[in-house]
Formats: structure tokens, sequence, C-alpha cells
């Protein structure tokens, strides 16, 4: 067994529950400039500036709803009352909510070298946002010519919830990472539009990117500032 893998990969896990942590904290208040969907045109979209300066944006239906969530972060769902941290929301019927962020090329590296590396690397690691009961495999997709990777299962936790995760490879080798939650027996109706939200992703790095950090729900390095699962930090298109 590859310990340092193993060790940098607890990390990770760390950072990005922390993100979770701090997403789940601020909701309900401003966090910043917000962008909301129901506006003219096909996407919407919704921005986040990191805490390296770095900018990540997102697409989303029109008809959804799409703010900041935290620092480098963004929720997007088809329910205004579900504009919070995956980790808190309690979706029901056919309510879904996304978290959106980024994890840089450095940090990306720690996971894998492509986005079901990524996924694999990140689901089971205790601690991490992306623990899901599920013995499926990732399903590689592609949006525009890039490659991607989504699985699904069940969101830990007591109360009975379906989770997906979707990952995309962004040009410069970060990845663009979604984590979804909806009420039992739904994630499936929503796995289109979660893999092309996904491949909406888009990321412009700041001057600087943010020290590592141990936290909750990333791979060693430091995970954006937000959310909570295994990996963010650039983005790319959905």
């Amino acid at each position: 067994m590859n310990w340092s893998r193993s060790a940098a990969r607890g990390r990770v896990g760390i950072a990005l529950a922390a993100l979770l942590l701090v997403a789940a904290c601020e909701t309900g208040e401003d966090a910043g400039d917000q962008d909301r969907g129901g506006g003219q045109g096909l996407p919407t979209t919704v921005s986040s500036t990191d805490a390296a300066g770095g900018v990540v944006t997102v697409d989303y239906p029109p008809e959804w709803t799409g703010e900041e969530l935290s620092p480098g972060v963004l929720v997007v769902t088809n329910d205004d009352a579900l504009l919070t941290s995956v980790a808190e929301a309690a979706p029901t019927g056919d309510q879904v909510v996304l978290n959106v962020f980024v994890y840089t090329a450095g940090d990306a590296a720690l996971l894998g070298q492509n986005a079901t590396e990524v996924i694999t690397g990140m689901i089971g690691v205790e601690g991490s946002g992306a623990a899901l009961e599920t013995a499926a495999e990732p399903e590689a997709f592609e949006v525009e010519g890039r490659q991607g990777a989504y699985i699904a299962g069940v969101r830990p936790g007591a109360q009975s919830l379906d989770g997906a995760i979707a990952v995309i490879a962004l040009p410069d080798g970060s990845f663009g990472y979604v984590d979804a939650a909806a009420a039992e027996g739904q994630i499936g109706q929503h796995a289109d539009q979660i893999r092309s939200i996904a491949g909406s992703i888009n990321y412009a790095s700041g001057a600087a990117e943010p020290d590592n950090v141990q936290g909750e729900g990333g791979v060693t390095p430091q995970a954006p500032q937000g959310q909570a699962t295994a990996e963010a930090t650039d983005a790319g298109g959905s």
C-alpha cells in the first residue's frame, strides 16, 4: 500500500470536509455577490472568487437558482429552499441540490491523473464528503471534449438520501467537482443535469494558490473554501 498517497487522500478529505463546514456555517448569510437564476437566456451563470483570487463559474438551467455558498464554492438547485450545503440539505420529492467547486492541478494530482481516478481515490475516504455508499463503478462521460466521471449511491447518515459525484477535467490539469444530494430513489432522474452542470465548470486562477490545509473532504492539499467532498479547484465548462 502506498502510505504516502493514502495519507495525502486523508488530508484532502479533511480539507474538503472543512469546506463543507464553512459552507454550512455561512448558509443564510451574505456570502458575497450573488447571481440568481430566472434571467433571460440559457444557460444562467453564477460565479465565486476563492481565497487565492481564482474565479469559479458554473452554468445551470434558467428555472433553477444559483448563488455563492462560501468563497470558491457555489450552490445550484431546482428549489430555493435548498440553497445550502449538501451536508445540511434534506431534499424531498424531485428536489436536488448541487455544491460546486474546483481542485487545483496541484491538489488534484494527489488524487489521480483523470476524473475516474479522482473519484475512485476519494470514495470511501473517512471524513470525506465524497464518501458514498455504492457498489457502482464511476461512469465516464464527455462534455465538449472534456473528460468526466460520474458515480451515484446513497449518502451516509441517519437520513436516507441519494447522492452523486461528478468530476470534470479542466484544461490546466485541475478538476471541477460537483457533489449532489436528492431524495431517496430520485438521483437517477437528475443524472444528465448533474453531468451537464459539471461540464460547464470553469476556473480562472488567481495570482497565488491557497496554502495546503487539513480539513474535511479534500485530499492532501487544500481545496477551495466552501463545500464538502473530494476534488476541486479549477473549472472549465459543466
